[in-house]
C-alpha cells in the first residue's frame, strides 16, 4: 500500500501549497482540518502555525523522506484548560497540490489525566467528495497493512461533500454488530462550527440527538434515549452541556416509557468521572447523589432516604 500510495510532491510555497486550480470547484483548504490545510499553511513540506479554534494551540510538522515507517507527521498542542492536553500524527499517504488526499494514520492522544488512547483513519478524496473511515486501536506499532485490514471490519464511515467554500456536508455510518450501529447526518461551515443530528442502538437501548458544535472545543446536545430497567423500559428527555475542560452538565427527565416522567434530574460531571446530582421525583422528594472517580454511587433524600445507589 505504501508504494501505491505515495508520489513525489512538488515544492510549494508556503500559505500556497494547493495551487490555483484545486479539483474542487469549492476552495476550502484554508479551514478545513487535516494534512492539505495544514501544508498550505506551512513553508514548502514543513508547518508550524496557530490554528483559528481555541481549544487547539498549535500545529507542527510536515513531509519527511528519511523514515522508514512514516511519509509525514504533525503535532498538536491543545490550549490550556482543555481536558486534551497533546496528540502526534503520523501516517502514510499524498497529499496532493490540487486539494486530493489518500492517507493512512494513527494519532496518539494524551488528556490531562495522563491517560493515552490511539486512532486509525483512511482518508481519500477526490475532487468535491471525500470518505473517511476511522476507529480506536489497541495495537501499539505501525502495521499499515495490519491497520487497513482492521479499517475495513470494524470503522465508522464519513461520507462527505464539499457543497461551497464555506459548507461540507456529511453522513456518518457505524455498523459494529447487529445490535449495535448509529447513523449521523450533519455539516462543517468555515466558522469553525458544526450541527448534526444522529440515531443509535445499543443492544435493548436506541435514542437520537441533535448536537452543535462550537469553534472552541464546546458543544450543546438536546437529547432521547429510552433503555430496559428492573422497572420496565425507562427514556430520558434532556440536555447536555460539553465543557472545555471536559466536564458536563445535563438537564433531563426520567421516566417509564409513555407515561409522566418520574424524575427531574440537574448533572454535574468532572472529566475524571466523578458526578454530582439531585434527583428531583414527581412528589417533591428531592435527593442528593454522589459518585466518586471510583464509581461508587451513593444518596440522600430530604425524607430521610440514604444509602448506596
Amino acid at each position: 500500500m505504501r508504494g501505491v500510495l505515495w508520489v513525489l510532491l512538488l515544492p510549494a510555497c508556503g500559505g500556497n501549497f494547493v495551487d490555483r486550480t484545486p479539483r474542487c470547484e469549492h476552495d476550502v483548504f484554508d479551514w478545513f482540518g487535516g494534512l492539505v490545510e495544514h501544508l498550505d499553511k506551512g513553508d514548502g513540506l514543513a508547518f508550524n502555525y496557530e490554528p483559528e479554534q481555541g481549544h487547539i494551540a498549535k500545529v507542527a510538522g510536515g513531509y519527511i523522506t528519511n523514515n522508514a515507517d512514516t511519509d509525514f507527521y504533525w503535532y498538536t498542542t491543545y490550549s490550556n484548560g482543555y481536558y486534551l492536553t497533546k496528540s502526534t500524527t503520523q501516517g502514510i499517504g499524498t497529499a496532493y497540490e490540487n486539494g486530493d488526499v489518500d492517507l493512512l494514520l494513527v494519532e496518539d492522544v494524551e488528556d490531562v489525566l495522563g491517560d493515552t488512547w490511539r486512532y486509525v483513519s483512511r482518508e481519500e478524496r477526490g475532487g468535491c467528495k471525500g470518505r473517511i473511515s476511522e476507529m480506536s486501536s489497541d495495537t501499539d506499532s505501525l502495521d499499515w497493512s495490519d491497520f487497513q485490514v482492521q479499517l475495513n471490519n470494524n470503522s465508522r464511515v464519513t461520507d462527505y461533500n464539499i457543497v461551497s467554500k464555506d459548507r461540507i456536508e456529511y453522513t456518518q455510518t457505524y455498523k459494529a454488530s447487529g445490535s449495535v450501529s448509529s447513523d449521523r447526518t450533519g455539516f462543517w461551515l468555515s466558522n469553525l462550527t458544526g450541527r448534526y443530528t444522529e440515531t443509535w442502538e445499543n443492544g435493548q437501548s436506541e435514542g437520537s440527538s441533535e448536537m452543535d458544535v462550537s469553534f472552541d472545543g464546546t458543544a450543546s446536545e438536546a437529547f432521547w434515549a429510552e433503555y430496559p430497567s428492573n422497572d420496565g423500559r425507562q427514556e430520558r428527555t434532556g440536555t447536555r452541556l460539553y465543557n472545555f475542560d471536559g466536564s458536563q452538565r445535563a438537564e433531563y427527565t426520567q421516566g417509564r416509557v409513555g407515561q409522566e416522567p418520574d424524575w427531574e434530574i440537574v448533572e454535574d460531571v468532572s472529566y475524571d468521572g466523578s458526578e454530582e446530582a439531585v434527583w428531583t421525583a414527581s412528589d417533591g422528594t428531592v435527593c442528593d447523589l454522589e459518585v466518586d472517580v471510583e464509581g461508587r454511587c451513593t444518596y440522600e433524600c430530604d425524607n430521610g432516604q440514604s444509602g448506596n445507589c
